[in-house]
């Protein structure tokens, strides 16, 4: 004794949720696997940076330290590396704008990281969402104007 709309919106509801779950269950494994592996090379970056710094190496040990402190106290967070490199500022202009060069390529290869990591989910998101408009078409083709 349900009407045709009734039944139409539970559908509808019913697809809506469905594609929730797939799209979660599909991008959730990808995302967490290319944020793992972006925060991996953005590691590897960073110590390539670090090490290349033009900045002496008893201060590269020290500032050195002080990241992977924030970094620990950040967790799974994006992590502020201002506080690492004010507590290492060398009174030296000299040094000191190699540590400004050295704290802006390193925010920037946080960026490019995060960045990198959203990609694939974002790709495979919009796939999922044309996909979503075959069965549309397909119930357009069939219902005459």
């Amino acid at each position: 004794g349900r009407s045709r709309q009734a039944v139409h919106g539970g559908w509808t509801i019913a697809a809506r949720h469905a594609g929730v779950v797939l799209g979660i269950v599909l991008l959730t494994p990808l995302f967490v696997a290319d944020l793992t592996e972006q925060e991996a090379a953005a590691e590897r970056s960073g110590t390539d940076l670090l090490l290349q710094a033009d900045i002496p190496l008893e201060s590269k040990v020290r500032l050195g330290d002080a990241i992977t402190r924030e970094l620990d106290a950040t967790g799974q967070q994006l992590p502020e590396l201002g506080p690492a490199f004010r507590a290492n500022r060398p009174a030296d202009t000299g040094q000191a704008a190699a540590f400004d060069r050295l704290e802006a390529d390193l925010d920037e290869e946080l960026r490019r990281a995060g960045t990198h990591a959203f990609s694939r989910s974002f790709l495979v998101a919009g796939l999922l969402a044309l996909a979503a408009l075959v069965p549309i078409v397909l119930a357009r083709e069939r219902i005459p104007l």
